[in-house]
């Protein structure tokens, strides 16, 4: 009951938009920090992996067996160091984790990028 009160006191009165209106307010701050950090994580993701297959069938030059294969090898990849950085997200915090995992993601941008085989261009993803 005492929970009820606090939620209902910080609401306001019903049917009172200020009450709203200020809460909305006071959280665009947050809000619009959660949509620039989703934009990057959407860019880290779906900015390379979706254009990847094109890049190496069309720009590497590799056979459509070499492309499928690296895609689901790096479909595992990111299952893996999903629960490996959720876990850790649980130890550590999320800021920790989400600044470690990016971090981890610079050195493997010149294989993933530059690499001249199947396996350097497939352990670049990975």
């Amino acid at each position: 009951m005492w929970l009820e009160g606090q939620e209902s006191a910080r609401r306001g009165p019903p049917g009172s938009a200020t009450g709203s209106a200020s809460q909305l307010w006071a959280f665009l701050p947050t809000f619009l920090f959660l949509v620039l950090l989703m934009t990057a994580f959407m860019s880290f993701s779906h900015g390379t992996q979706d254009v990847y297959p094109t890049f190496l069938a069309v720009q590497a030059g590799l056979k459509p067996e070499t492309v499928g294969l690296i895609g689901v090898l790096y479909g595992l990849g990111s299952i893996g160091g999903g629960f490996a950085f959720g876990a850790l997200s649980e130890k550590w915090g999320r800021k920790r984790a989400i600044v470690t995992a990016a971090l981890l993601a610079i050195p493997v941008v010149p294989l993933y990028a530059y690499g001249h085989s199947a396996v350097t261009l497939g352990a670049g993803r990975c």
